[in-house]
């Protein structure tokens, strides 16, 4: 196999550790086979109700193949939590603005709160994987979302995220499974900072190893069986798979 190594500090493949840029090959497979697939119907990863970005900055983020969405909702949620009250409930991921499918979107549900792309997406059932982030900051209230590590919308809000205490799902909306997401997630993450356009381009070309400043939670699903995904950090934000299966 071939893997093509940038921007990372250095990297283990095949039991050796590599901490240049450049091309290398081997006769062996990749360590990095697995991702998550989501079948569109009551699929889902539950990461717990430990993860607190309650009145905080944060980024979410993960690469995704986007298959559809909900067909009663018409959204498909990667990412979410809260209990489904107003600037209590967070999710990210892909909706209608109405009516035309596919913009990128994060919503507090609250007013104010929601924000879509500037432009509809064209990547669902492309068969490509894509990148997706967004990033709140606490401070002053400005919110981007990104595709592919470019932004894609943002906007300055006045509502805050400021639920705890409740689960957070990969998948679905948490606090009444709808709005289901088809298709593939891999290398999920949450920080409890907002960051920068460079990081989250880098964060792209190499996934967090887990003890970064701030990350909250990362599942790179490369467990390859069972029914428990591992959090990557320290904080014990395990998952719990409901449907879900590994996919190669």
């Amino acid at each position: 196999s071939t893997t093509i190594i940038t921007a990372c500090d250095s990297l283990v493949w095949n039991g050796t550790t590599y901490d240049s840029s450049g091309t290398f090959s081997s006769n062996t497979g990749s360590n990095n086979n697995y991702s998550m697939s989501f079948g569109g119907v009551d699929d889902y990863v539950n990461c717990g109700d430990n993860i607190d970005i309650a009145n905080k900055s944060f980024t979410l983020g993960a690469w995704v193949k986007y298959d559809g969405a909900d067909p009663l909702t018409g959204d498909a949620v990667l990412m979410s939590t809260g209990n489904g009250l107003a600037n209590q409930s967070l999710y990210f991921g892909f909706a209608d603005n109405p009516g035309q499918p596919d913009y990128l979107f994060t919503n507090f549900w609250g007013a104010a709160s929601e924000m879509y792309s500037n432009n509809p997406l064209t990547i669902r059932g492309d068969g490509l994987w894509h990148h997706i982030a967004v990033t709140y900051d606490y401070t002053n209230g400005s919110r981007n979302l990104y595709l592919d590590g470019l932004v894609v919308g943002s906007d300055v809000t006045s509502s805050i995220f400021q639920s705890t205490g409740t689960d957070f799902a990969l998948g679905i909306t948490s606090w009444n499974y709808v709005d289901d997401f088809e298709g593939l997630i891999d290398n999920s993450f949450i920080f409890d900072i907002a960051l920068t356009q460079q990081e989250i381009q880098q964060y792209m070309n190499c996934p967090p190893t887990g003890d970064e400043s701030g990350l909250v939670g990362f599942w790179n699903f490369e467990e390859g069986s069972g029914n428990t995904v591992l959090d990557q950090t320290s904080n014990g934000n395990n998952g719990t798979i409901n449907g879900a299966t590994y996919d190669t």
